[in-house]
């Protein structure tokens, strides 16, 4: 997103690289803008990354009862998504931590 004035038709629209988060007791919510496609890959949750020295316990898309696989390296968290999007707007990931 761009700061000033005047910027609003410049932005560029969002992907499903794009991520916001939130927190709730042990669960990390990883807010996707747009549908990641086959997986999302969320670059901030690498094993050297935000999530340094935790651990995850389980992931899961709010709105879809799918199992999810997942891996993460020390770039970046990758995430299998469900077969079909559970909405059409925002995705959530829900990552329960240890």
């Amino acid at each position: 997103m761009l700061g000033g004035a005047f910027t609003d038709a410049k932005s560029q629209p969002f992907t499903g690289r794009d991520f916001r988060f939130t927190t709730k007791g042990k669960a990390l919510y990883a807010i996707a803008l747009d549908w990641p496609g086959p997986e999302a890959a969320i670059r901030s949750l690498g094993s050297e990354g935000a999530l340094k020295g935790r651990t995850i316990k389980s992931i899961r898309m709010l709105g879809s009862g799918e199992k999810l696989k997942w891996k993460q390296s020390a770039a970046e968290l990758q995430v299998r998504s469900p077969s079909r999007k559970p909405g059409e707007y925002a995705f959530v990931y829900r990552i329960d931590l240890e």
